[in-house]
């Protein structure tokens, strides 16, 4: 990609897996490295694969309900989150380090600080890698369903039940930032956030909902820690968003919906690609 010019990709298939029959994956995670890739599935299961060919290098047993959400922490290393209330740190070759938790794991994010943002039906705290330490953010009305941490770790956004969207100091995790919240929700919707992503560069943010994802950004002549976000395209689709991510340079969107279907859209003109 040149810069300001947006090229059309031609991707092919590499190789593919599918979940269980008649059970869903329901998360993928890659490694930092992006050698491995990990999936969490209804079947109480995290696989992890080797990313240039597919080959299945761990099955990791040991919940008791469908797994949600995964993260790696490094190439060997990887969170999950399940609906038995149990998070687990699993190294691939040992057995997994457990807490349990008081509700649902709904998402598990990595920050730049090695920090794990947990997101659950009640409550949503940063918690430590190597401790049992955590830090919980204020009580939510409605249930939240994502979470997101800016790549200079000061703002962890929150987005769930009834779309709100609320933002918080990382360093303060009590002290609500005032943003927007128009900017991040539609008119006369009632449906829900289901996951949140910031971009690299901390200058985007997008948001997916029931059949839609809006993608906000900062515009030219705001500094990277204004709070002053501004929507700039909607992308529909046929079904939920369940996961959004930005490539690596932030010149795309990924989205990926219920229909089994992965969309990219410029981030620069917000066409399809």
């Amino acid at each position: 990609e040149d810069a300001g010019k947006v090229q059309r990709v031609d991707c092919q298939l590499k190789w593919q897996v599918s979940g269980p029959k008649g059970k869903q994956i329901w998360d993928v995670a890659m490694s930092p490295k992006a050698t491995r890739i990990a999936t969490a599935s209804q079947d109480k299961l995290v696989k992890v694969w080797d990313a240039a060919n597919g080959q299945l290098l761990a099955t990791l047993m040991g919940h008791s309900g469908g797994v949600r959400c995964c993260t790696f922490t490094d190439e060997d290393t990887v969170v999950s989150g399940s609906g038995d209330r149990r998070i687990k740190l699993w190294k691939v070759s040992d057995a997994p380090r457990e807490c349990e938790e008081r509700s649902w794991i709904n998402c598990i994010k990595l920050t730049t600080d090695r920090e794990l943002l947990v997101v659950r039906n009640n409550i949503v705290e940063i918690a430590s890698l190597t401790s049992n330490d955590s830090r919980a953010l204020p009580p939510f009305g409605a249930t939240p369903y994502a979470g997101a941490c800016s790549p200079d770790n000061r703002v962890i956004a929150v987005g769930g039940k009834g779309q709100y969207i609320r933002m918080f100091d990382k360093a303060i995790v009590c002290q609500e930032l005032k943003v927007d919240a128009s900017q991040f929700t539609l008119p006369n919707n009632k449906k829900h956030v289901i996951c949140t992503e910031f971009s690299h560069n901390g200058r985007m943010f997008a948001l997916g909902f029931p059949f839609l994802a809006i993608l906000c950004h900062l515009p030219e002549n705001e500094p990277t820690d204004s709070l002053n976000w501004t929507k700039k395209f909607g992308f529909r689709h046929s079904e939920y968003v369940r996961s959004l991510s930005f490539s690596r340079n932030d010149a795309f969107l990924i989205t990926v919906a219920n229909n089994r279907t992965m969309s990219i859209w410029s981030t620069s003109s917000g066409h399809l690609q």
